[in-house]
Order: C-alpha cells, then sequence, then structure tokens
C-alpha cells in the first residue's frame, strides 16, 4: 500500500510518521527544511514562519522534499510578494486576507 487511507484508525498515526521518517531522510540535503517536518506540521496543515527572506526561501524546499515522495503543498501563504506570487503545480501561492488553519479563521 502507498498511500494513507484517510479515515482509518491508523491514517493519524501513518501521516505523522511519514512526516517525521522523511524529515530524517532529508535532514542533510535539506537542512533548514526538513526540521520543520518534525516541527511545525499541525494535522495536515504546514504552520512556520521564517525571521529572513533567506531563511523563508529555504523554506520553500520543503514542497520539494513532500513532491519527492508524492505529496504535494497546496497552499502557501506569504508577506513578501517574492514568496507569495510563486506557482507550485497547480496551486497558486498568494498572500490571502485570511488565512486558515484546520477550515477555521
Amino acid at each position: 500500500m502507498k498511500t494513507v487511507t484517510h479515515g482509518s484508525a491508523s491514517a493519524p498515526f501513518l501521516s505523522t510518521k511519514t512526516l517525521l521518517q522523511l524529515s530524517r531522510d532529508e535532514d542533510k540535503r535539506y537542512p533548514l527544511a526538513a526540521p520543520v517536518l518534525r516541527e511545525n506540521f499541525y494535522m495536515d496543515d504546514f504552520l512556520s514562519g521564517a525571521s529572513s527572506l533567506m531563511e523563508a526561501k529555504a523554506l520553500k524546499n520543503l514542497s520539494g522534499i513532500l513532491e519527492k515522495e508524492g505529496m504535494q503543498l497546496h497552499k502557501w501563504g506569504s508577506s513578501h510578494p517574492e514568496l507569495a506570487s510563486n506557482i507550485i503545480g497547480d496551486y497558486e501561492f498568494e498572500n490571502t486576507i485570511e488565512t486558515k488553519t484546520l477550515g477555521v479563521p
């Protein structure tokens, strides 16, 4: 089985374990982005920030790590125009007025 069946009893554990293992596997290649896989996900939402533009760009490598394993980062919000205007896959990451986590504004 190569996917996590959401709604099953083991889905939360499998999703979390996948992110933890992926962060360990990619720690050397993505030293800034890999730790956020361990520390900055709540359910399926990635919540983080950066204190510099360079650090924020490094965090965008997170999408590359996830894509490598067949996962996609669907939403991205940023207050910096250089980061907010990028398009990855079919999803436009734009600066929105309201950002929701788990459907709650």
